[in-house]
């Protein structure tokens, strides 16, 4: 659950693999990732997928951090409902949002000189010139993410 990462800086990415602009994100997730110990990464696909056809998906498209398939029909209750994809949410140590950003958020490396620098700034500024919804909630302790792909 997301409450395993109580304590840690979290970005919670909703993706799915038909999202042109998700999959375009996921190598600087990827190296974001690799590069940062104080933050943890979790993408939750939001579709509907069979099994095999995800691990087949991540044969070809490598993600690195943990990832959940989330019920389309029942998703968790503690964030928005997507209405678009990709939507990112920064969760604080404390287990409340802080940040949520409807979007891409490897746009923010055009014209950056490190996309990690760029995607690191969202993490406490809010991306440039995206739309970012400063939220506060409560605990969120119940999404169910563990290492390694699983369906929720």
């Amino acid at each position: 659950t997301l409450a395993e990462h109580r304590g840690q800086w979290v970005v919670v990415n909703f993706w799915a693999t038909w999202c042109t602009p998700c999959l375009k994100e996921i190598p600087d997730l990827n190296a974001f990732d690799k590069a940062r110990n104080d933050v943890d990464i979790i993408g939750l696909a939001y579709e509907e997928i069979e099994r095999d056809d995800m691990e087949a998906f991540l044969k070809q498209h490598p993600i690195d951090y943990p990832i959940a398939v989330l019920d389309v029909y029942n998703p968790p209750a503690d964030f928005d409902t997507p209405r678009g994809l990709p939507m990112t949410h920064l969760i604080a140590p404390d287990g409340k949002a802080r940040n949520r950003a409807d979007g891409s958020v490897e746009v923010l490396a055009i014209g950056a000189p490190d996309a990690l620098d760029a995607l690191g700034q969202w993490l406490w500024q809010g991306p440039p010139n995206a739309d970012v919804e400063h939220v506060a909630r409560e605990d969120l302790d119940e999404i169910p993410v563990s290492p390694g792909f699983h369906t929720a």
